[in-house]
């Protein structure tokens, strides 16, 4: 009797009244709480992601590291660190889950690489731009106390009274009187005279400030301040400065603050800047 196959292996199976198997009913497995919350923290992690990739292009595209921007950046990324380590502690059960966060994970780390790289290019290439626009703005300057001379020359020594002279006068294009790093616009025009009344009728198509009128040729020192920057032009990094030899010179921020300053009480040329204390 022991050597009997069980009846229920030998049994037939059931037969529907038409001689039809029955329908087979598949089993569904409900999900479990670690399920889902693998399921939800990767989808967090996918947005913030996906946050963090369209905030990337945007600084990529723009070329401008904002404070807003960067914030955004580095939240983005952690949100997603976390979301997407989260899914994968808890995507025991199903794979499909762990392999869902191994992807996202997989485009974190990517796009954390992205960023330390994108960050560094950002800034770096900021510092390189403001460099090349203190360059351009001082060569804006040599232009304008060349222009100067030739005025001069051409009325017995006198400088201009105004910079808009040097316009109509002596051909100097109106966009070497804006600092490439300013907010400031060239003067528009179809003709010079255009440009000129364009220009005098609106302070944001000039950059500089003109401290020429009165002087003359023998009257203007290397010492004497002739034409000298907004503090804004550079975001009060400093400014550039035009002497009265024709020279220009960069100075930082507190040199440019004690300049402004003696010019403001009237004294130009400025007064020699007192030495520091311990200092020679």
């Amino acid at each position: 009797m022991n050597d009997l196959p069980p009846i229920l292996d030998s049994a037939p199976a059931p037969q529907e009244a038409n001689g039809s198997s029955p329908p087979v009913l598949l089993s569904y497995e409900a999900p479990t709480g670690s399920s889902w919350t693998s399921a939800r923290c990767s989808t967090v992690s996918f947005v913030a992601t996906g946050l963090f990739s369209a905030d990337l292009l945007f600084l990529i595209v723009t070329d401008r590291g904002s404070t807003g921007a960067l914030i955004l950046l580095a939240g983005s990324s952690i949100v997603s660190l976390i979301a997407g380590l989260a899914a994968r502690e808890y995507a025991e059960i199903s794979s499909s889950l762990r392999r869902r966060a191994n992807r996202a994970l997989g485009f974190l780390l990517g796009g954390l690489i992205v960023l330390t790289l994108s960050i560094s290019g950002v800034f770096d290439r900021g510092h390189g731009r403001e460099s090349a626009n203190r360059v351009k703005c001082g060569s804006n300057m040599r232009q304008i106390g060349q222009a100067i001379l030739l005025y001069a020359n051409e009325n017995k020594g006198v400088y201009p009274p105004t910079l808009d002279l040097l316009i109509s006068e002596e051909e100097l294009e109106s966009r070497v009187l804006t600092c490439p790093t300013s907010d400031d616009d060239p003067a528009p025009g179809a003709t010079t005279q255009q440009v000129r009344q364009n220009f005098r009728s609106n302070p944001k198509y000039c950059s500089y400030i003109y401290l020429g009128a009165g002087f003359t040729q023998t009257s203007a020192s290397a010492s004497h301040v002739v034409v000298h920057e907004r503090m804004q032009n550079h975001k009060n990094a400093g400014m550039n400065v035009l002497y009265g030899d024709g020279s220009v010179t960069w100075l930082n921020l507190p040199e440019s603050q004690y300049l402004l300053a003696e010019l403001q009480s009237g004294h130009n040329p400025p007064r020699p800047q007192p030495a520091k204390p311990g200092k020679p």
